[in-house]
């Protein structure tokens, strides 16, 4: 038996050293790795070879036990990832079933609108009476200007001040009261002279003088001047005769009714120039006539 030098090749790297002994079977080998102190030994037989085994496992190139061993761990490495990547598609496609049930509910559900007359009184109302959200409408105040009032103008007897023979108030009330009986522009301005002229003797530019009124004082209010007690009333001085007339087309058919307020005062005047012209106050050689008030009117 004698230890000879070779390049067997083991499982660790290259074999150094081994010792060949000669036997009736075969040769007996025994071999020695001197890098990792690896030893082993086997038989040769005529017929082949018997590995006897070594001192230790193998520790770096795998048999095929091996490789089957790193397949199986490779195949569950990769069963984990493949089981990894089914989990996060079936969240994703979770967070988006969830999205878009919400997209409906958002879309469906339309949000309570409150107008400005239904707001709640208070947030904690508003919040669990309002869904989604809370919502209100503000209401912007816009400013219009006042509608016109003709009879509240005519009868503001502080704004217009009547006074006797001060007939510029007088003549205001005369165009609102006019105009909104319809008479146009034109026709109000032409008859105007003789409206003034007709007023100026008959009521001195009081609305609630009666035949016979006389003031206390000098331009007077006609609130307090005092008055007569006959029935020519108003600003036009309109008689009984006339209140057929005015009672028919403006619901005035009293001598009180008539002087009760400026807006009736005048609207009664106006109604008997409409239907009549001037003729109520222009008959034979009367006062107006003498004076040349008839001959203003129009026509």
């Amino acid at each position: 038996m004698s230890w000879v030098d070779d390049s067997l090749t083991c499982y660790c790297g290259r074999v150094t050293d081994r010792v060949v002994e000669t036997t009736p079977l075969g040769e007996h080998i025994r071999w020695i790795c001197s890098e990792h102190g690896q030893v082993g030994e086997f038989v040769r037989l005529n017929e082949g070879e018997l590995d006897l085994g070594s001192s230790s496992p193998p520790t770096s190139t795998p048999g095929r036990s091996d490789l089957w061993v790193w397949g199986l761990i490779v195949a569950l490495v990769l069963a984990l990832i493949v089981a990894a990547i089914l989990v996060g598609l079936r969240s994703k496609d979770s967070l988006n079933d969830s999205a878009r049930e919400s997209t409906i509910e958002m879309t469906t559900t339309p949000p309570t609108v409150w107008q400005t007359t239904n707001l709640p009184t208070a947030l904690s109302e508003a919040a669990t009476t309002t869904r989604p959200a809370v919502r209100a409408t503000v209401q912007h105040r816009v400013t219009e200007p006042p509608v016109f009032d003709p009879v509240a103008f005519c009868n503001d007897l502080e704004a217009r001040n009547y006074r006797w023979t001060v007939l510029e108030p007088a003549m205001d009330c005369y165009r609102v009261v006019a105009s909104w009986y319809g008479w146009s522009d034109a026709t109000i301005e032409a008859r105007s002279t003789f409206v003034f002229r007709i007023m100026a003797t008959e009521s001195a530019g009081c609305w609630n003088a009666r035949r016979w009124s006389y003031p206390n004082s000098h331009q007077e209010s006609c609130s307090t001047i005092q008055t007569g007690e006959y029935d020519d009333v108003g600003f036009g001085q309109i008689t009984n005769v006339l209140r057929p007339l005015t009672c028919e087309k403006a619901g005035i058919c009293s001598t009180m009714q008539t002087i009760e307020s400026p807006w009736n005062s005048m609207l009664a005047y106006v109604v008997v120039l409409d239907e009549l012209g001037k003729r109520p106050w222009c008959y034979q050689r009367n006062l107006h006539v003498r004076n040349g008030d008839c001959g203003t009117w129009p026509g």
